[in-house]
């Protein structure tokens, strides 16, 4: 069974207030209680056609997804729409959701049909993919951080739109994403991967002005020499600085990625001289090794997780112990190995914060939500979220007492502080409770 994982649960995922990012606006689709954040260029002119992306963030934060592609939007003259309503867990609404945004900023704005893309992160890039393969609108998609739908019909084959998938290095879906890539090229979608140094999260600007301008060079029958240049310039920095092994993928991506035929020669030349570099093609090979196997090793880790959530109650953490301080030890050293372990500590977070929360509605959901909790802690001792979910998953369990003992626990160990669990909005039996109150306000002062 393959575990899809499309959201790691941060918490500004489920409790950051939006704040609105400067130079873009809050539009209300009319009729309903959906709305979006949208970026329009200064020199809009509606007597022209305009580029437009579409955004989808995971946790249906629209000023997330819309944050880094200002920048290059507001260079290149793109509009911007990020949805605030479509988000995971909602399969077969956010379709609708979308089709609402999009359909608005259409009928609003002069957009020119043939530069439409999609972009997202986790989920969300999952949707974005989706709609590209539904709706046959689309010139791109922009996916960050996850690859397709689970979903066989909404899965890429012979396709019209050009594809950019961009992840971190220590992102727990990089080698979903090569798996992504491989499978595109088998049916001839031109693509191309843009990888980061980084966790799963967003990408930075700078990685989505590249993905931007490579879409626009693949979509546009004769690339401007500056585009070009901008295309080789962030490998040329890598290569110059001494960073042999992300120069390399840099370049491999390009040369991959349908290039031009001086683009082409370029990115063989650069190959070539790094080819010469023992120490740098053995951790490619290295890399490549663990690339092969990774995928196998995560959906194992998965079936594991899954069977243990069955008999939660009475589940054993030995053998979770043994694996997660193996790769703890491991995700410290630099080079593949590293970044391995590093990807399959946040694929047990992930699995385990999307299992994580009780439903009151199962009779055996605060068991699976307790093991949950408890392995979360296994990967990340000091992080404070981690312990307020532990809080979290007794308190909507309804075991007040362990509640508040592991509340003065992690308070007591300074794992978590009393004005961050405060500023959490899911705690909601504990509210009003004399000693709950007591016990912020003493570890207030502390």
């Amino acid at each position: 069974m393959r575990f899809l994982v499309s959201l790691l649960l941060l918490p500004y995922f489920l409790l950051a207030q939006q704040t609105v990012p400067e130079r873009t606006e809050r539009i209300v689709i009319p009729g309903t209680s959906e709305s979006y954040l949208q970026f329009i260029p200064a020199d809009y002119d509606k007597d022209r056609l305009w580029p437009a992306i579409f955004v989808f963030d995971p946790g249906g934060n629209g000023a997330n997804g819309i944050s880094p592609f200002l920048e290059v939007a507001g260079e290149f003259g793109y509009l911007v729409f990020a949805s605030n309503d479509a988000r995971n867990g909602r399969h077969s609404e956010n379709f609708d959701i979308a089709g609402r945004m999009i359909n608005g900023a259409i009928s609003n704005y002069s957009i020119d049909a043939k530069r439409m893309y999609v972009a997202g992160f986790s989920g969300g890039s999952r949707l974005a993919s989706a709609i590209a393969v539904l709706s046959k609108q689309m010139a791109g998609v922009i996916a960050c951080g996850s690859g397709f739908s689970p979903n066989v019909n909404e899965q890429p084959t012979q396709e019209s739109f050009v594809y950019a998938g961009l992840v971190g290095t220590a992102d727990m879906n990089y080698a979903e994403m090569h798996a992504a890539h491989a499978w595109l090229n088998k049916f001839d979608v031109s693509n191309r991967m843009f990888v980061f140094e980084g966790e799963h999260r967003w990408p930075d600007p700078t990685t989505i002005k590249r993905a931007i301008l490579w879409l626009e060079m693949g979509t546009e029958k004769n690339a401007k020499p500056e585009w070009l240049a901008a295309d080789r310039r962030y490998g040329d920095s890598l290569f110059k600085a001494g960073d042999f092994l992300m120069a390399h993928k840099e370049f491999k991506a390009i040369r991959d990625g349908k290039p031009t035929f001086a683009q082409r020669k370029y990115a063989d030349s650069l190959l070539a001289v790094i080819g010469q570099k023992d120490d740098v093609m053995q951790q490619i090979r290295e890399e490549d090794q663990l690339l092969a196997k990774e995928n196998k090793l995560l959906n194992e880790l998965s079936e594991r997780y899954l069977q243990d959530l069955k008999k939660a109650k009475k589940a054993s953490f030995k053998w979770w112990n043994k694996q997660i301080d193996g790769y703890t030890i491991t995700a410290v050293e630099d080079g593949p190995q590293g970044k391995q372990a590093a990807r399959v500590i946040r694929h047990i977070q992930a699995i385990s914060l999307e299992s994580g929360f009780v439903d009151q509605q199962h009779k055996d959901s605060y068991d699976k939500a307790l093991f949950s909790s408890k392995l979360l802690l296994l990967t990340d001792p000091d992080r404070g979220y981690y312990h307020y979910l532990l809080v979290y998953t007794h308190e909507m369990g309804g075991k007040r007492d362990l509640a508040l003992e592991q509340l003065e626990d992690s308070f007591r160990s300074g794992a978590l502080k009393a004005p961050e669990f405060t500023t959490y909005r899911l705690h909601q039996q504990l509210q009003g409770d004399k000693d709950y109150e007591d016990l912020i306000a003493r570890y207030s002062t502390d």
